[in-house]
């Protein structure tokens, strides 16, 4: 169910409902510190309410506007199986909303546990026999890597988006910290077992011979994109074999097709161009959830 404008409506709330949960959130640039506390909040309560801070709301609390503008953030939180409910926050006022929708437990994270505001808050919630449950953030996940300047650009947090760019290569020291919070064992993609030290272009190329030498490559693919990595691996593929690259269709996106459309030309292999728009996005986020 969803209450901010031109969205449809789920179905009415139940009548034996049990615990009602509420949170709130900007969920500008969805990333899985969003996904991580939306789950947690629906495992801990029987109908969760999510308020979605309208782009009013969050230019007056962050002095900054959305990069994503509240009606699609909206559509985002709804699809997942976790929300039972979307409403538009308008504002930090959560006793006023706790009047208004009457829930029973709000969930926040675990950074407002020592904000004065939120203690007097929760003495408040108390006489109305609602409490607060904190969860803890996901380290090294947040949307404040990106920013929207005064000239409506937006700018990255480079250092930041490095740190976690390197922690998730091959790094062969689990305890190597690259920033505060992002250490590379907490972010393993490949388990160390199965890693395998190389010193030289040869091991190199022995490794991914000897990886792709169990892999029927009569039926394989590749996702290519315009970067080295890929290219590489494609260059040992047998002529003929597809090669997937996704253009993003929206305004300022980077086109990666021209450049992995000269590898493909370069190695002989089939160019397969798959477009992805923004409803893409908003109608797969259910089922990547």
């Amino acid at each position: 169910m969803c209450r901010h404008a031109g969205c449809g409506v789920r179905g009415a709330l139940p009548v034996n409902k049990k615990i009602i949960g509420y949170t709130t959130g900007v969920f500008d640039l969805f990333h899985v510190g969003h996904l991580n506390i939306l789950r947690q909040a629906k495992a801990r309560c029987d109908y969760l309410i999510v308020g979605v801070c309208t782009d009013e709301l969050t230019h007056r609390l962050k002095g900054k506007w959305p990069v994503v503008p509240y009606e699609q953030r909206a559509r985002i939180v709804e699809a997942l199986r976790y929300v039972d409910e979307v409403v538009p926050e308008t504002s930090a006022d959560k006793l006023a909303a706790w009047e208004r929708l009457g829930y029973d437990v709000l969930f926040k994270g675990g950074d407002a546990r020592e904000k004065p505001a939120y203690k007097e808050f929760e003495k408040e919630l108390a006489k109305h026999g609602a409490y607060i449950q904190y969860f803890p953030y996901t380290d090294g996940v947040s949307s404040s890597l990106f920013r929207v300047e005064k000239d409506g650009n937006m700018k990255v947090d480079k250092e930041k988006c490095m740190s976690l760019y390197l922690a998730f290569r091959y790094i062969g020291d689990p305890d190597v910290q690259f920033a505060p919070g992002i250490v590379h064992r907490d972010h393993q993609i490949f388990p160390y077992s199965k890693r395998r030290a190389v010193r030289s272009a040869e091991d190199i190329d022995r490794a991914l011979r000897e990886v792709l030498a169990t892999v029927d490559l009569s039926k394989t693919g590749i996702c290519l994109s315009a970067g080295m990595d890929s290219a590489i691996l494609a260059s040992y593929l047998p002529k003929g074999t597809k090669a997937y690259t996704a253009r993003c269709v929206a305004a300022s996106a980077i086109d990666e097709t021209v450049q992995a459309h000269k590898y493909c030309e370069l190695y002989g292999l089939e160019h397969v161009v798959v477009d992805v728009t923004w409803d893409d996005y908003v109608r797969s986020m259910d089922e990547l959830a």
